[in-house]
This record gives structure tokens, C-alpha cells and sequence, in this order.
């Protein structure tokens, strides 16, 4: 049986775009550790690099509630982004690594969202082991004139209602220019 902290460690590798940045502001909650992590090259151009953000909260046991990243891609100017096709190309991600994992899953289709100030497109998938939800995982994307933004959240299913206010917090809270 797969133990949480592993799951999420899967999920973490799933990830193709997440993370926070200079023109980007979020409160993350004040018991969430937070962690720079590697800039993401830009698929949009050659030799730009991106920023990327990871914060999680932990349960009193050590493992983790919830693992949040934020990323931003700067846009070259007139660049086409199409947001249900690239949460289209994440989900997909997620699903390939879960189901490497031995895991199956769902996902609802994308819908309107909120990233702070801009509107957004959002997918969550749940992830079953043995017929029983093991985890969730919800990608969104945003675009402004400059740069294109995604935030996922992926936390054992049984974190989901605790930790739903703060995940909110943390998404209304976003600053993204």
C-alpha cells in the first residue's frame, strides 16, 4: 500500500509548470513552509527562464496535508496561450504518473477559477487505489499580458475538507501581474 508522503511525492514529479515570482505576490499561510525551487525554462523562449515556488503544510504526524506550487512563464509579446490546452497537456501529466504508480484516475473537466486577480481555468483530479480516493490534485492556469501562471494543490484526499479555507486563502490572496 502506498503511504501518503510517497503519493505526494509522485504528484510532485507530475508537475509540469507550477511557482511564484517576481511580479507575482501570494500569502502563503503563516504554518506552510515555503521553498524557492529550480527555475522552469520557458517553452515560449529559447534560453528564459521562469520562477517556480513550492509551499506545503504538514499534519502533526510529519507527513504532508498539502503541497502547493505557483509558476510563472513570461510571454513573448503576441504569444498564443491556450489554457484548456495546456491544463489539457498537465492533466495528462498527472494521469501518466499516477497510473505509473498503479493509481487510476478522474478528472472533472476544466471550468472558470479565480488566481487572484485574473480569471483562470481550472481541472482536479482525484486519484483512487483499490476503488478509494488516495489523493486530489487541482491545476489551474492563468495568462496575463506578460506571462502565463499556474497553481496546483495535491493532498491526500483525506486533507481535502481541512485544508479547502486555506487553500482558497492561498488562491484569492495571489497578486499576479
Amino acid at each position: 500500500m502506498f503511504r501518503n508522503a510517497t503519493l505526494l511525492l509522485v504528484l510532485s514529479s507530475c508537475f509540469s509548470l507550477t511557482a511564484c515570482a517576481e511580479s507575482a505576490e501570494v500569502s502563503w499561510p503563516k504554518d506552510w513552509r515555503v521553498d524557492e525551487m529550480p527555475a522552469p525554462d520557458s517553452p515560449f523562449e529559447p534560453g528564459v527562464k521562469g520562477e517556480r515556488q513550492r509551499a506545503s503544510k504538514l499534519k502533526p504526524d510529519g507527513e504532508q496535508a498539502v503541497v502547493a506550487e505557483l509558476t510563472r512563464l513570461p510571454l513573448p509579446t503576441q504569444q498564443e496561450v491556450v489554457l484548456d490546452r495546456v491544463l489539457s497537456q498537465m492533466r495528462q501529466g498527472v494521469q501518466l504518473g499516477f497510473a505509473q504508480s498503479g493509481l487510476q484516475t478522474r478528472c472533472e473537466p476544466p471550468k472558470d477559477a479565480r488566481m487572484g486577480n485574473l480569471a483562470a481555468r481550472e481541472v482536479t483530479c482525484t486519484a483512487s487505489q483499490a476503488g478509494r480516493p488516495a489523493l486530489q490534485q487541482s491545476l489551474l492556469m492563468a495568462r496575463s499580458e506578460t506571462a502565463v501562471y499556474s497553481l496546483t494543490f495535491a493532498m491526500p484526499a483525506d486533507q481535502v475538507e481541512i485544508v479547502a479555507d486555506e487553500v482558497k486563502q492561498v488562491q484569492a490572496s495571489l497578486r499576479l501581474e
